[in-house]
């Protein structure tokens, strides 16, 4: 494994000017953001329905 030779910084730069890895993470993120979205509609429209019985 070479990246375990390299500093956590030259790895991370390594990784940052990689354009797919970059896509791949701001992908990763805007699931993860669907996804909180997603859910905390969910619990709001609960929440909802619980008060309005």
């Amino acid at each position: 494994m070479m990246y375990n030779v390299l500093p956590s910084s030259e790895l991370l730069s390594a990784i940052l000017n990689s354009p797919d890895l970059l896509a791949l993470l701001s992908i990763l993120l805007l699931a993860v953001v669907g996804l909180a979205v997603a859910f905390a509609l969910l619990e709001m429209s609960h929440s909802l329905r619980k008060h309005s019985r």
